[in-house]
This record gives C-alpha cells, structure tokens and sequence, in this order.
C-alpha cells in the first residue's frame, strides 16, 4: 500500500523566493531613482554655477568698458568685496578679476597687422571708484617715457619677455639676416624717397595725443632716408632691424637711431613744421597749443613677411614696450592688447574657475599714415 508523501516547505520557499525577486525589483528600482535625483541635482548645480559664473564674467566686462583699456582689478581680499556677487542666499559666490597692464607688453607683430596701444589708462583699484578720477599715463609731464623695441632675433629678449613670446608661439623667433622682406630684387626705387631697392621702410609708427581746445594730433616720422648705409631714418628700415634689434624712444639716449632724436611732423594742420618726439611727448612743442594727454602709440607692418628666394616665412616681428617715469627709474605697467578676465564660483565644496582673454578695442586715427616726400 502506497501512501503519499508532502515535501514540507516547498510552498514557502517559493513564497520567499518571490518576495526576494520583489526585493531586488524594488531596490534596483530606488537606485535608478536615486541616481536619477542625483543626475537632476548634478544638472541644476551645473546650471546655477553657469549662470553664476556668466554673472562674472559680465560684471568684469561691464567694469572694464566703463574704463576703458588698461583697468586692472585683481585684488578681491579688500573689505568691500565690490568683484564679488552673492546668489541664492549666499550658497553660491561669485569673483570676478580683470587684468588689463604689462610689464612690459610682449608681442608679436604680424603681417599687414596694425597694433595700438594707450598711453593712458583708468589707475583705480577698487570698482566703487567713479571711473577717470584716477588716471594714469605716460606723456605730457617731463621725463614721462616710452620704449618700444622691435627684435630681429627673440633670443635678444630678457629670460621672462622671451619665455611669454615663446608661449604665445610655441617657440623662438629667428629673421635671417638675409631675408628680404619680399623684395623681388628690381632695381624699383632708385630716387632715395622710401629707400635704395632692399631698404624699404619695414615698420610705419606714429603717437597721437589730444590738446584741449584743439582736438587729436598725430605725430608721424618724417618719411624718407630709408637709404643702405644710412641709419638715421626716423621709421623702422628693414636693413637696420636685420642688423639688430631697434628702440623707439623719445629719450634719444634710450633710442637706437643713430643721430638725434625721432623728428617727425605734427597732424592735422603741422605738416610744414619738424618737431622732435621728445617735444611731443612733453607737449613742450609749437603745436601743442593746450594741455596734452591721452597719449596713444600706433605702429604697423608695411612689408611682406616672406623672403622671394628661399619662400621662408616668418611669422612675425617680435615686440616689447614699456613705460617710465623719472628718466626710466619708475617702470610703469601700460595696457595690453589683450586684458584677461577670470571669474570663480563657489558653492560649499566646490568651485569652477572660467578664463577669458579678450582683445583690446581699437580706433585707428584719421590721420595715422605714412608721409613719403
């Protein structure tokens, strides 16, 4: 006789294997949710600082256009916390920083490039500050000074000038000394007015400057003398700067002209009158019929930078320029082309940093050219 047996337990082992499936559902299921909650936190953090950082940024845009070029506000440990801006309370914090001025400027002149840089610049160092009530320049008081220098070779160049070209490059900047600046070798300018054929005028500057009652003037080299031979030109000859590296200053012992000064003549209105550089700067001269400030430099590339018979090109023509005070004893930081604007955000733990290099607006004068007689 057969008798039929039951397996205990087997009912709930499966209710138990059910319920740990149900378990495991429901887990997986609070993680999906939880690291959805987090993707979502994680989104509107990222949007909160975005938005936070552009504040920033914004911020130093509009305290640097209400000044002009050259403003620098990199302090923001004083005590009116004026480059910070709070949000939400105060869980996010926003710094802003603008850095306008070098020490010297470094750069890289480049084909059919105009460069302009001012003289004068907006001196405050807190954003409360009204704007022009705290000026700073170079020119029109004696001994004011500036000194632009253009190098056929980078290694000519201090350790730290070279080391910021060389970072702007990606490495050295070398002019052979035969390079030609594409002269195609035609005997073209024999009558002596830009130069004999291989000395042309590489590098056309000028400095303008505004006289009260008067309006802007422009101081522009005399034009001619661009000769072989000769290395009293007032421009940049593409000859004397392969023989080595060329100073502009209105300090003829800080200049590398040969003989004297730069001379030149004075825009609108002097064009029959030669005045020195140095008279200009220090608005000691005829035309300066007024108080001089608002001093501007403005220089340009006239040649080709590729040599016709190797077709080596270069990629430009290294620069500094500094200022001074009191006979070259005060250095002075003068506005660059590009200022740099960073702002930090931070909220509790975490922070997120943006940097911006910006260039420098221009406005090339009506009466920035070359005078050739």
């Amino acid at each position: 006789m057969k008798y039929k047996t039951k397996n205990e337990g087997i009912s709930l082992l499966i209710a138990m294997g059910g319920s740990f499936l149900v378990l495991i559902m429901a887990f997986a299921t609070l993680l999906s949710i939880q690291k959805t909650l987090a993707q979502v936190e994680s989104l509107e953090r990222s949007t909160r600082l975005f938005f936070a950082t552009e504040s920033g940024i914004e911020a130093a845009f509009y305290h640097h256009n209400s000044r002009g070029a050259g403003v620098e506000f990199t302090d923001i440990s004083s005590a009116s916390n004026s480059q910070k801006i709070e949000h939400l309370n105060g869980s996010i914090i926003s710094s802003w920083t603008i850095k306008g001025r070098s020490k010297p400027v470094v750069g890289l002149l480049r084909e059919d490039e105009t460069v302009q840089i001012p003289l004068h610049w907006d001196n405050s160092v807190d954003p409360t500050q009204n704007p022009n009530t705290h000026k700073d320049k170079i020119g029109g008081t004696p001994n004011e000074e500036f000194y632009l220098t253009f190098y056929n070779d980078s290694a000519d160049m201090s350790a730290a000038d070279k080391a910021v070209l060389e970072a702007m490059t990606n490495g050295s900047v070398t002019i052979p000394n035969n390079f030609n600046f594409g002269d195609d070798g035609d005997n073209d300018d024999t009558d002596g007015d830009r130069g004999a054929d291989g000395n042309e005028i590489l590098i056309d500057w000028s400095v303008s400057r505004t006289v009260s009652g008067v309006g802007i003037q422009t101081f522009n080299p005399k034009g001619n003398k661009c000769k072989i031979g000769d290395p009293a030109s007032d421009f940049i000859c593409e000859q004397t700067l392969l023989v080595g590296k060329q100073t502009i200053s209105p300090n003829p012992s800080n200049d590398t002209k040969a003989t004297g000064t730069r001379e030149g003549r004075v825009l609108p209105g002097y064009a029959d009158q030669t005045v020195s550089l140095h008279d200009f700067m220090e608005c000691s001269d005829s035309a300066a019929a007024g108080n001089c400030s608002d001093y501007t430099l403005t220089f340009r590339a006239l040649l080709n930078f590729k040599d016709t018979n190797s077709n080596k090109k270069i990629p430009g023509i290294p620069y500094t320029v500094s200022g001074s005070t009191n006979s070259g004893s005060t250095k002075k930081s003068i506005p660059k082309q590009n200022y740099t604007v960073t702002s930090v955000v931070e909220e509790n733990n975490f922070s997120q940093t943006i940097t911006l290099e910006v260039p420098e607006k221009t406005s090339i004068g009506a009466f920035d050219y070359v005078i050739f007689d």
